[in-house]
């Protein structure tokens, strides 16, 4: 009899061994499920933690100007932001617009004779802007963030769109570095176009509140020591100013 409970216990012992064996896969899959739900959970909330102090800082711990697209500086800050942030992870292609005419104006395609050169035309290079979102980055020593924005305007019943924004922060409560920087952008907006003629078109009447007058193209100078001068176009008479 006691070699037969022995033995009877042996393998009870044996079926019990397998049992947790079998289950070990099982019991180590649950275990590293509930630690990876714990380290998503975890990161999800540090990163919401991060979102909400970066956005109370902003909020309240620092100073902005912002600038919508019918600002006369909005197109000036937004080139200057296209030299700054040239290699950024996010840019946007510049459509053939008024704004990025001084390429195309320049180099057209044609020649003196008014011949169209597909060679010339496709040898012209892409310009890109910043992609919609933030960038920090520093001048002089101080903290700033670029932030370009996308908005959806509904100005009455039939006619919708959207706005776009740009907003210069800095850390603190003054917004005089802000006003530097943009010191500096317009003393760099001012060397680019000296070697250029500027054209100015008058705006339609239901946008002429925001601004007079358009820029639409500039043009490299034929002559080297010809002054830069904007020219205004208005009832078909030029007048350099």
């Amino acid at each position: 009899m006691d070699g037969q409970s022995s033995l009877i216990l042996s393998d009870s012992t044996r079926v019990g061994t397998r049992i947790i064996e079998s289950l070990l896969p099982l019991l180590r899959y649950r275990h590293f499920r509930h630690a990876a739900t714990f380290i998503i959970t975890l990161y999800a909330f540090v990163r919401f933690l991060q979102s909400q102090g970066r956005n109370i800082s902003l909020n309240y711990l620092s100073a902005s100007i912002h600038f919508d697209d019918s600002h006369e500086l909005y197109h000036t800050i937004l080139s200057w932001a296209s030299q700054r942030f040239a290699k950024a992870r996010r840019l946007k292609a510049t459509p053939n617009e008024p704004r990025q005419q001084e390429e195309s104006e320049m180099d057209d395609g044609t020649d003196s004779s008014e011949i169209f050169h597909i060679g010339r035309w496709s040898a012209k290079t892409q310009g890109y802007e910043p992609f919609y979102g933030k960038y920090w980055f520093l001048d002089g020593g101080r903290l700033f963030l670029f932030e370009r924005r996308q908005e959806k305007k509904t100005y009455n019943y039939f006619h919708q769109g959207d706005d776009e924004n740009i907003v210069l922060s800095t850390p603190g409560r003054s917004t005089e570095p802000i006003k530097g920087l943009l010191k500096v952008i317009k003393d760099w907006e001012l060397e680019r176009e000296k070697p250029f003629t500027t054209v100015w078109v008058p705006r339609s009447k239901d946008t002429r509140r925001f601004q007079a007058w358009k820029k639409v193209a500039w043009r490299r100078s034929r002559l080297s020591w010809r002054p830069r001068r904007d020219v205004y176009y208005k009832k078909f008479h030029c007048h350099p100013r």
